[in-house]
């Protein structure tokens, strides 16, 4: 739990947020969160819960983005003729290489939802 003033700091920092931006998130005073980080003041349980959700959430999308990424490339090389699948004698490559990109498909419908709802990053490498 984002309890701890550092804790906070981590946070808000891995998520790229400046103070103003983390409380326009959390709908609470930039001046609150300077004085959180400082250790000025107690932080209440149900902004603690709103961090804690914010940061888990920021991590599932940069899971999803790893996922995405992963699947692109392998695609990308087994139609390239990088490598071969193959099962029971009969090269899959393509049709391995078919469902790798619907599932990145997928996944980068997933990635722009979370985005939007919660207004995340993606921090999938620019194509």
């Amino acid at each position: 739990m984002a309890t701890q003033p550092n804790e906070l700091k981590r946070v808000r920092k891995a998520l790229g947020l400046s103070q103003a931006e983390m409380a326009a998130r959390l709908g609470i005073s930039q001046g609150y969160i300077g004085e959180l980080e400082r250790g000025e003041k107690a932080m209440e349980h149900r902004v603690s819960l709103q961090i804690n959700h914010l940061d888990a959430l920021q991590r599932m999308i940069d899971d999803f983005c790893r996922c995405y990424e992963t699947d692109i490339d392998a695609a990308y090389r087994l139609r390239n003729g990088d490598f071969h699948l193959h099962h029971n004698g009969e090269d899959i490559s393509e049709a391995h290489a078919l469902e790798l990109e619907i599932r990145a498909t997928e996944m980068d419908a997933r990635i722009k939802k979370a985005v939007a709802d919660f207004g995340l990053f993606d921090r999938r490498k620019a194509t």
